[in-house]
């Protein structure tokens, strides 16, 4: 039997990937008596829902004899429910796809990374992009605090937070906050301070864009995806087609889109869709 393996030297930096609009879109992969159903989202999230997605998974259901389903889901969670809030309009349509697997009796697949495995995978190629990641990640707490709280995080509690995070994923964080403050001093070019360390990143413009051109942060969401979630995502989705016929993967877009070179490679041209039947989720039937 023929075994597929990706080609991970083709994924492709996001800001340079050739953009398949509108969201959501359907790819069909059909080579060798397998289908690869894939459904590139657009993500439902409280103020931006987006229906079409889950009209799309439907659809997928509804046409195809689906044995097994990838999704965008972070490989530690144990339950869907986890980031689902399901039946409910903000519903994680991701969490949706496996919910409906689930229901109709479907293996699926969580096959995402998280932060822990962020940083080993840095860890790998340079420690400096590691100390980077750990140091944005403890700013990106702080900034969320203000958020939250409507006042300034400290730099101790905003570092205690993330360290217990990271020990919830069985990461023990060895940075220190003197090599924060060094980071944030060097790589970010400000003196970090209870004042301003919840401030920072919010200075950034899109700091959240993955662009492997662009500024400090910008870069290392780019190597995020290109080191760790994009091979780790492939990786599951060909080890699921090598073992099913019929696999649907549920992820956000943008991620097809970077991914798209390294799966055609492996199975041709696919053929696109972009409208899909409003339909009823299987969530809210009652």
């Amino acid at each position: 039997m023929k075994k597929y393996i990706p080609d991970n030297r083709l994924i492709t930096d996001w800001s340079d990937a050739k953009k398949i609009k509108p969201y959501p879109f359907m790819a069909i992969f059909e080579f060798d008596d397998k289908h690869l159903v894939y459904i590139g989202t657009k993500h439902n999230i409280p103020g931006h829902l987006s229906p079409e997605s889950f009209y799309a998974i439907n659809y997928a259901f509804d046409n195809f004899n689906i044995d097994c389903v990838v999704t965008e889901f972070e490989h530690t969670y144990k339950n869907i429910e986890d980031k689902g809030a399901l039946g409910k309009p903000g519903t994680n349509e991701l969490a949706y796809s496996a919910y409906v697997a689930k229901v109709k009796k479907i293996p699926y697949v969580f096959a995402d990374t998280n932060i822990a495995d962020w940083i080993q995978d840095f860890e790998k190629i340079s420690h400096h992009k590691t100390v980077i990641l750990q140091t944005m990640w403890i700013l990106n707490k702080a900034l969320k605090h203000k958020k939250h709280f409507n006042k300034n995080d400290t730099i101790e509690h905003a570092y205690t937070t993330v360290k217990c995070d990271l020990l919830e994923l069985g990461f023990d964080m060895q940075l220190t906050i003197q090599e924060f403050k060094d980071c944030v001093e060097q790589d970010f070019g400000v003196v970090v301070s209870d004042k301003n360390v919840s401030d920072i990143l919010a200075a950034i413009p899109n700091w959240r864009e993955p662009n492997i051109n662009g500024n400090i942060t910008n870069k290392i969401w780019a190597e995020i995806g290109m080191i760790s979630r994009n091979p780790y995502m492939l990786n599951n989705i060909f080890k699921v087609v090598n073992k099913y016929n019929t696999v649907l993967v549920t992820m956000g877009a943008g991620h097809y889109e970077v991914q798209r070179l390294v799966l055609e490679k492996a199975f041709g041209e696919p053929k696109y869709f972009y409208k899909f039947p409003k339909t009823k989720r299987f969530d809210m039937n009652n």
